[in-house]
């Protein structure tokens, strides 16, 4: 479809945190972020909130992972400000995107931009503003300046027509386009703000096709097919979500037969392994795209060496909660100023409870690597299993015989009936994924 040598595909980071609200995706790191982008096969990207200001700290994190910087937006003030400090700012960016060897740069005009104003709606009630012709001259006339200082050193200014600006709907685009120097000037034709704003996609590429420098591909239309592969994988794990809920209510009803002192060193329990295997969770979230890439390239020996070395991690992160767990659970109660009570009871549950964290750690990165191999239906079958038809009714039947310690034995139980049931899926996901292929 594209010539490979003068198209490349890249990606924006928008993916992984939203420059317009920074909380989505907070947790995601630079590092995370651009390494998933060339795992996934992208050899480019734009500049998001989390990438460094330094162009050679940045260049080099790219380099490390054959990438580069595709182009970076840029928020124009023609309107409202002088042409001086206009080309200033410009002519900094210019510089930063030289540095990281960039030749696009993607301008929208944020003069009287709604952008952003949460309480005030895009499409209704007229707060759009709608220039005057001598506000588009002042704009067109400031473009051409830029796109020729832009020109100048090798790059093209590629106008990005945006919702909530002053230049979003496709009559708008057009007054642009034939207003400015088709040297200095392209477009950068998104899909997505064309397609919200009630315009023709289509028709707009069409239009403005020999004046397009960059393109934002977005809001792909649902094919039912790809639809219901996706909720194939995505539906286990909604459910082994809820099972957890499940889980907890079913040992909440258990225990509270015996003291409510219990249910409460079963609370710091959960908090507590929550630390436990934090790391561990981590690991397995670093190795899913990585055997999803290598599984998707056919580079099966990659997929069994990363599944074996995480798992071997994993384990050894394990080891040292269940240290943790037999050498100091008196420490470990001591953070929830637990009642004597509280103390002794807790004291004889995460010892025999952290038996089973070595075992867990197999079971997670197990389960996790046959989930990226597309046999998602083997981790939830394990889930259920695991937690409703061992897990409860093995601690129900031990709290029948009166003692209290007896019913925390329900954890490694379980747990040795995951780790059967794990290695024997992931033997069949390797047997159908990897060795027929």
């Amino acid at each position: 479809m594209f010539d490979p040598k003068t198209v490349s595909l890249g990606i924006a980071p928008i993916g992984w945190c939203n420059d317009d609200m920074p909380e989505l995706g907070a947790e995601n790191t630079f590092q995370q972020t651009v390494s998933e982008m060339a795992l996934a096969g992208f050899t480019g990207c734009e500049i998001g909130n989390k990438y460094p200001t330094d162009p050679a700290e940045l260049k080099k994190a790219l380099d490390l992972r054959g990438m580069r910087i595709a182009s970076r937006w840029y928020s124009s003030f023609i309107l409202t400000r002088s042409m001086e400090e206009e080309e200033k700012d410009f002519i900094a960016n210019l510089d930063f995107l030289a540095a990281v060897g960039a030749n696009r740069i993607n301008v929208s005009e944020q003069s009287y931009s709604i952008q952003g104003k949460m309480d005030v709606p895009v499409l209704t009630g007229g707060h759009k503003h709608v220039m005057d012709d001598a506000e588009w001259k002042l704009l067109c006339d400031g473009l051409n300046k830029l796109g020729k200082i832009a020109a100048d050193r090798g790059f093209k200014l590629c106008f990005h027509h945006h919702m909530a600006t002053v230049v979003q709907t496709f009559e708008e685009t057009k007054r642009l386009m034939d207003n400015t120097d088709p040297r200095y000037v392209y477009l950068c034709f998104d899909t997505g703000h064309f397609t919200f704003s009630g315009e023709d996609a289509v028709k707009a590429a069409k239009e403005f096709g020999p004046r397009i420098g960059h393109v934002h591909l977005k809001d792909i239309r649902p094919h039912r097919a790809t639809v219901a592969d996706i909720y194939a994988i995505g539906i286990p794990s909604i459910i082994m979500q809820s099972i957890g809920s499940v889980m907890m209510f079913g040992m909440n009803k258990i225990l509270i037969s015996f003291t409510e002192a219990a249910t409460a060193v079963f609370g710091a329990y959960f908090k507590l392994q929550s630390f436990i295997f934090m790391p561990c969770f981590g690991l397995n979230n670093a190795m899913v795209p990585i055997v999803s890439y290598n599984y998707g390239a056919q580079k099966f020996d990659r997929v069994r060496k990363t599944v074996r070395l995480t798992v071997f991690t994993a384990i050894g992160i394990m080891c040292v909660g269940c240290a943790l767990f037999e050498l100091i659970p008196e420490t470990l109660l001591g953070m929830f100023s637990p009642t004597d009570e509280m103390l002794s009871i807790g004291r004889v549950a995460l010892r025999i409870i952290g038996v089973h964290f070595p075992l867990a750690g197999f079971s997670i990165i197990a389960g996790s690597a046959c989930q990226a191999l597309g046999k998602p239906i083997y981790a939830l079958i394990n889930s259920v299993c695991r937690q409703i038809v061992v897990l409860l009714p093995a601690a129900y039947l031990l709290s029948l015989t009166g003692r209290l310690e007896l019913v925390w034995l329900a954890f490694p139980i379980a747990e040795v009936v995951s780790v059967i049931l794990n290695a024997t899926f992931l033997r069949l996901t390797y047997r159908v994924s990897l060795e027929r292929k």
